[in-house]
C-alpha cells in the first residue's frame, strides 16, 4: 500500500509539473504575442512621423538650418523603425514563420548601397568607413531583406563600438573544397570582444559584461545568425581586445535554394515622379480623378487625404462597410485601404470590391503594419493590386498609385485598339459579302 501510495504521489507530482510547464509556456507565448502586437501598433505612429518628415526634407523652400534638425529627427525615426523591424524579424524566426524568399541579383550592388548609406550616416569624424568588392562573381540567389538586416546589425554594432579608427565592409569570393563561396566581412578597429564572451556572443538575449557594453536588447547577433542559417550559410567572429572585431558570413555562390520561395524575376518598376498624371482619367466634380481612402485611424486618414489633395478628389471612409458603399456610389479611380478595421476589414472589403462588376476594375492598394509572406498572400488572394507596409511616405504612395493607373490606362488603350481592329475587320467582311 505504501508503494502504491508513493506511485500515485509521483504520478500526481509529474502531472502537476507538466501542467505548470504548459502554463509557463502558454504565458510566455501570450507575452510574446502581446509584445509583437504592440510592436506592430508602433508602425502606425511611425507613419505619421516619417511621412511628414520626408515631405519636409524634400521641401526646397525649407531653410537649411531647419533641414539639418529635421535630418537628425528623421535619422532617429529610421533607427526606431529598424529596432521595430528587428523585433518583428526575431519573432518571425523564433516561431519559424520567417520564410526565405530568394531572387537572383547582384549582391555587390546591395553591399555598395548599404556601405554608401552608412558612410553618409557616420557622424564620427574619427572613424572612416570603407566598402570593398574584391570579386567579379557577384550574381547569386539571396533574400535581399534578410541580407540587409544582417548588414544593418553588423555595421551598426561596428560603428557603435569603434570610437576611432576604421570600419570595413568587404565582399570576396573564396573556394572551400573546390566549391565557390561568397564571403561578406564587417571588421572594425574598436574595443573588441573578450575571449570569455566569444562562445556566447550569438546566444539569444546574451550581452557581454564589458565596460564598453552599450544598451541593447541582446537579440541582434542572434537574429543575424538565424538569418545566415536560413540561407544555409555560416557565420563566425574573430576578435582581440583593444584591436577590434571581424564578423564574417559565408554563402554558397551557386546555391539555387530549391526549398525556398522564389520571387518574381521581373525587374522592379522604375522610380516615378511624385506628380500624378491627370490626363485620360475619369474626373470628379472638381475635374480631378477620384481617390477613395479607407482608414480607421483619423490621423493617418487625414495625412493620406492631404497628401493626395493636390492631384485627386479625395473621398474618405473609416471602415470597410462604409468604404464599400462609397465605392459603389462614386466609382473612384483608385482605392487605398487599411487592413485592420472595424465592421469590415480590408481583406473582406477588397474581395467584395473585386466581386462587384461595377467596381471590379478599380485598383486597390492595401495598407498594413504586418509584412509577413502569409499576410501578403492573403491580401493578393483577395484581389489586391498592390501592398504597402507602414510606415510609408507620401512620395512612395503617389508613385505606387501612378504605376497602377498607368498600367490600367495602357491596358484600356490596348483593349480599345483591339476592339477597333476587330470591328474594322468584321465591317470589311460584311461589305465583301
Amino acid at each position: 500500500m505504501r508503494s502504491y501510495n508513493n506511485k500515485l504521489k509521483l504520478k500526481a507530482s509529474l502531472e502537476l509539473e507538466k501542467r505548470n510547464s504548459q502554463n509557463k509556456q502558454e504565458l510566455n507565448e501570450e507575452r510574446l504575442r502581446f509584445y509583437t502586437n504592440v510592436t506592430h501598433e508602433l508602425r502606425t505612429p511611425l507613419t505619421l512621423i516619417l511621412g511628414p518628415l520626408e515631405d519636409l526634407l524634400y521641401d526646397a523652400q525649407l531653410p537649411e538650418v531647419f533641414k539639418k534638425k529635421i535630418d537628425i529627427i528623421h535619422a532617429s525615426a529610421i533607427r526606431l523603425l529598424n529596432l521595430i523591424n528587428q523585433i518583428l524579424e526575431f519573432r518571425k524566426t523564433e516561431t519559424q514563420n520567417r520564410k526565405l524568399t530568394v531572387k537572383k541579383g547582384d549582391l555587390a550592388s546591395l553591399i555598395m548601397e548599404t556601405g554608401l548609406r552608412y558612410k553618409e550616416l557616420n557622424t564620427n569624424e574619427k572613424v572612416s568607413f570603407k566598402t570593398c568588392i574584391e570579386t567579379e562573381d557577384t550574381v547569386l540567389y539571396f533574400d535581399a531583406d534578410m541580407i540587409s538586416t544582417i548588414l544593418n546589425n553588423l555595421i551598426s554594432n561596428a560603428l557603435k563600438y569603434t570610437p576611432e579608427g576604421e570600419v570595413k565592409l568587404i565582399m570576396r569570393s573564396v573556394k572551400v573544397e573546390d566549391r565557390p563561396y561568397t564571403e561578406v566581412e564587417v571588421s572594425d578597429t574598436g574595443y573588441g570582444i573578450d575571449s570569455d564572451d566569444l562562445p556566447r556572443i550569438f546566444d539569444r538575449y546574451y550581452q557581454a559584461k564589458s565596460k564598453y557594453q552599450a544598451s541593447g536588447t541582446g537579440i541582434g547577433l542572434s537574429l543575424v545568425k538565424s538569418l545566415v542559417e536560413l540561407h544555409g550559410g555560416k557565420l563566425w567572429v574573430k576578435s582581440v581586445i583593444g584591436k577590434g572585431s571581424c564578423f564574417i558570413f559565408r554563402l554558397l555562390t551557386d546555391n539555387t535554394y530549391p526549398d525556398a520561395l522564389h520571387a518574381d524575376d521581373r525587374s522592379p518598376l522604375p522610380e516615378v515622379p511624385v506628380a500624378i498624371e491627370r490626363a485620360e482619367m475619369e474626373e470628379g466634380n472638381d475635374g480631378l480623378p477620384i481617390a477613395l481612402v479607407i482608414e480607421d485611424n483619423a490621423d493617418i486618414l487625414a495625412y493620406i487625404a492631404s497628401s493626395l489633395a493636390d492631384a485627386f478628389e479625395v473621398i474618405t471612409a473609416t471602415n470597410g462597410k462604409e468604404g464599400l458603399e462609397k465605392a459603389q456610389q462614386s466609382i473612384p479611380n483608385i482605392i487605398i485601404s487599411d487592413i485592420m478595421m472595424p465592421e469590415m476589414n480590408g481583406i473582406d472589403f477588397c474581395a467584395a470590391v473585386k466581386k462587384d462588376v461595377r467596381t471590379s476594375h478599380i485598383p486597390v492598394i492595401l495598407l498594413t503594419a504586418k509584412d509577413s509572406i502569409q499576410d501578403r498572400e492573403e491580401g493578393y488572394e483577395s484581389g489586391a493590386d498592390s501592398y504597402l507596409t507602414k510606415p510609408f511616405s507620401a512620395k512612395l504612395l503617389k508613385s505606387r498609385i501612378l504605376n497602377l493607373l498607368e498600367g490600367r490606362k495602357k491596358l484600356a488603350t490596348q483593349i480599345l485598339s483591339q476592339t477597333k481592329t476587330m470591328w474594322k475587320t468584321a465591317k470589311n467582311n460584311l461589305l465583301l459579302r
